[in-house]
């Protein structure tokens, strides 16, 4: 025990004494709450959802405007006619009175968009009256046909003169949070966590593990009374605990990044969800680590086991926009290594998982990381893969 752990101290004692070390390893957590508080500010209200060209929007109005067939209604069908929109408008007049049936239905996704004009809306439209006519617009944010719905709308308005929108000063969106900024922050969330905590790993482990045979120090250090399973389990132990401390600092720059982030995302993050992401960033960086080590302990050289690793970001950074594409909510995706973090993390904003699929995927995680560590010790046992 006293060979691992001198082992274990002579690692925390190259990579704290170098600044350049300490850069590489808790640089990453800076970079991601630094990216993330960016790009918040960025694609605030930038992205605009999609809608298929074959849909049939839904839109109720009231039927007091003075006009049995608005003008704005007119002016969304030559808006639909000019974006080659194949899907048929169904226009449903109601009752002002009946606002709240409307509201309903529009959270529900039985409706588009709600209008409401003020009475006699288009006959008052320029006549010079001390109150200006009003049309207010609501829409279901949590809906991309919805919110494309508003989009369009707000900026056909343009073809009264004279009025007010949304003068009532209620709040236009009667649903939950925007589709278009969730399935964004669903997409970079996950994508840069793994970039940047994968990156970590590429500065601590190459150099750690094949390093050691590049200068030629694993061979002294292997003819000296140390066995090979505690050199190896003490570099691993290190190696962990280190990545341990990049997890925890990238974790805090996430968390922390996470209200600039959001803007103005009505999305909140409880006690239990930021607990979640804390142990899904701890877990998926043990898993990188050790992945890493096994990897290292083939190369000959920093540079040979660079070049194994490199390839593998790219695999990481696919499996990271998965759920984007796939709904990977079912509680087997939870055995998949690293695409079940991956989940977890990109559920925070789309596509919720039950509290089994964060434990299993955690537990698995932590499964993973000791298989790839006991391989590691393995092959610090056998001379040929480690000098042949």
């Amino acid at each position: 025990m006293k060979r691992i752990a001198a082992i274990a101290k002579k690692e925390f004692r190259r990579y704290f004494t170098d600044p350049r070390m300490l850069a590489a390893l808790f640089l990453p957590g800076i970079l991601i709450f630094v990216l993330y508080t960016v790009l918040g500010q960025i694609f605030d209200g930038a992205v605009a959802p999609s809608v298929e060209p074959t849909y049939s929007y839904r839109i109720a109005y009231s039927d007091n405007s003075g006009s049995s067939n608005p003008t704005i209604l007119t002016a969304f069908e030559a808006y639909l006619e000019t974006s080659e929109h194949e899907g048929e408008t169904v226009y449903i007049p109601y009752h002002a009175e009946e606002i709240e049936e409307q509201w309903s239905l529009l959270e529900e996704g039985e409706l588009d968009l709600v209008i409401r004009f003020s009475e006699g809306f288009e006959t008052d439209l320029g006549n010079g009256s001390p109150s200006k006519p009003n049309i207010d617009f609501f829409y279901n944010a949590s809906r991309s046909e919805s919110e494309t719905a508003y989009g369009v709308f707000s900026s056909l308005v343009n073809v009264y003169d004279g009025y007010t929108v949304n003068g009532s000063g209620e709040n236009p969106n009667v649903g939950g949070e925007s589709f278009a900024m969730t399935s964004l922050m669903g997409f970079i969330f996950p994508m840069v966590i793994v970039s940047l905590l994968y990156s970590s790993c590429l500065s601590i482990c190459p150099e750690s593990i094949a390093g050691e045979k590049e200068r030629g120090t694993l061979a002294s250090i292997l003819v000296t009374p140390i066995k090979p399973y505690e050199f190896a389990t003490g570099k691993v132990l290190a190696l962990a605990v280190l990545s341990v401390l990049s997890g925890i600092v990238s974790a805090l720059g996430t968390i922390a990044s996470i209200p600039t982030m959001l803007g103005g995302l009505s999305v909140q993050l409880g006690a239990a969800e930021i607990t979640g992401l804390f142990f899904a960033i701890i877990a998926v960086l043990l898993m990188m680590v050790s992945l890493s080590s096994f990897v290292s302990a083939f190369a000959k050289s920093s540079k040979e086991a660079m070049s194994y690793l490199g390839p593998l970001v790219a695999i990481l950074i696919i499996l990271s926009i998965v759920p984007m594409i796939f709904d990977i909510t079912p509680i087997g995706f939870a055995f998949v290594p690293f695409l079940n973090v991956i989940g977890c993390i990109s559920s925070l904003f789309v596509a919720p998982v039950s509290l089994a699929y964060w434990a299993v995927s955690i537990f698995e995680s932590l499964l993973v990381s000791a298989f790839f560590i006991y391989l590691t010790v393995r092959m610090f046992k056998s001379e040929r893969a480690m000098f042949g």
